[in-house]
């Protein structure tokens, strides 16, 4: 039991420390994820604890192994010490404890976290989509619309013509007509709730991965410009919605085949 409380006394020390020098404004959820740090450290000790466990107890060998070559083993490691005994039994129910108590219902959160943000990004691309085509060709349907949800597919429709339905689709947007100012409301609300959907899976999911928080705070920044700065040019709405639809991602060097953010995801869930 003084083993058990010494390691999570360590645990909690060196996780609350960390979490003050790194932001002094953390949450549990910093400092959970601070413990998740040092605690997967100490994976690698797992078996030494447990092989300190075994050579270090004071029990007899089971019946089932007596005469076999795992008591003669057994007799070999054996170094009867009860303190490291203890020891190696505190750190390994602590362990135990803090997989079922800690880590698999954060990583239950995560995985969850992601699977709502996947459907409300679907369910964001689908508002935009639905907005352009009203915009370009005053209609929309769902066979369409689910075809258009595939990046190529999206991409082929509105680069005919050079262009001519996508040149349509932002001159409706930025003009002053009422349904140039209905479609911008509605795309604007959509960006907005995207943008509270990025901002939640931010705060819900502690990003370790550095590349994925700047790829999604990047994202949400190019959003908020969009909707608080009125001096924003719609072609660089356009730009971000070509982004978004088609996977034209200029800093990554063009047309992608796999959406970042899916990519992102994965490396989220992977942790």
């Amino acid at each position: 039991r003084v083993a058990n409380y010494w390691v999570l006394g360590m645990m909690k020390k060196y996780s609350f420390i960390q979490g003050l020098i790194m932001n002094p404004n953390s949450t549990m959820t910093n400092t959970n994820s601070d413990t998740h740090k040092l605690l997967r450290s100490f994976w690698f000790l797992v078996p030494l604890a447990f092989y300190g466990l075994v050579a270090c107890s004071e029990e007899p060998v089971i019946p089932c192994l007596k005469n076999t070559f795992l008591e003669t083993y057994l007799d070999k490691i054996s170094y009867q010490n009860a303190i490291i005994f203890n020891l190696c039994a505190g750190f390994l129910t602590s362990v135990f404890f803090w997989y079922l108590v800690v880590y698999k219902p954060e990583k239950n959160r995560r995985k969850l976290a992601i699977q709502n943000f996947r459907r409300d990004f679907e369910t964001f691309k689908q508002a935009i989509i639905q907005i352009l085509l009203g915009c370009a060709q005053g209609y929309s349907d769902g066979e369409q619309l689910d075809e258009l949800l595939k990046p190529l597919k999206f991409r082929n429709f509105f680069s005919e013509n050079n262009k001519e339905l996508w040149n349509e689709a932002l001159s409706v947007l930025g003009s002053p007509t009422d349904e140039g100012e209905y479609q911008k409301s509605a795309l604007f609300f959509e960006l907005a709730f995207f943008s509270q959907k990025i901002e939640k899976l931010l705060s819900t999911v502690n990003l370790q991965n550095a590349d994925a928080c700047k790829f999604f705070e990047q994202t949400l920044d190019q959003i908020n410009v969009l909707i608080n700065h009125k001096s924003f040019s719609y072609e660089d709405l356009g730009a971000f919605l070509w982004k978004i639809n088609a996977l034209w991602y200029e800093e990554m060097g063009g047309y992608q085949d796999i959406d970042p953010i899916e990519t992102h995801l994965k490396s989220i869930e992977r942790g």
